[in-house]
Formats: structure tokens, sequence, C-alpha cells
């Protein structure tokens, strides 16, 4: 889950200053955009899809705040969404 408040909206060319910090990484995701709102967990995956209207490739440039951190482990840094900060989204296409 990335949040609106993250999206970059940067012109071609542009270049993104990223904070230092050790183990910097980027990650190159598949983002499906939704139609509405999700409100309750779709009852199968057919209805999953038919909430997507869009898919774009995702950068996203992870927040390095837990860097230095104890380690909390993979499935804890999912479940919290710790590291979801800013994110760059390509061109879009409809489902």
């Amino acid at each position: 889950v990335l949040f609106a408040s993250g999206r970059q909206d940067v012109a071609a060319g542009e270049i993104i200053a990223l904070p230092a910090a050790p183990g910097g990484i980027i990650e190159l995701e598949l983002g499906f955009l939704l139609a509405r709102e999700v409100t309750a967990p779709p009852a199968d995956p057919a209805a999953a899809l038919a909430l997507a209207q869009a898919v774009a490739p995702v950068i996203e440039l992870p927040s390095p705040r837990v860097f230095g951190a104890p380690a909390p482990g993979a499935p804890g840094l999912v479940a919290a969404n710790i590291l979801a900060d800013r994110y760059l989204v390509g061109p879009r296409v409809s489902l």
C-alpha cells in the first residue's frame, strides 16, 4: 500500500534527492490504481481485479527511518508497511 501523500510527480530528466542512509534502496513494482476506495476485503480474485482501473510501473523510494534500528524482520516490515514513503508512477495502462 502506497499512500497518495508519498506520490512524487517529476518531469523527465528531473533529479530526485534521496536521503543519505546506509544501504539505500529502490524498489521496482507494478502498481494497481484503484477505481474506488476499498472498504472491505474482496470476495474472490475476480472481485479484487474488478477494483483496479489501471496498472502502471512504480519506482518506490522506501524510507530509511528504520536503518540503524533493531531489525524488526521481514514479516514485521510488511505488516506495518513501515518503509512506505515516496514513489514515482509511470504511464498507466487501463484494465
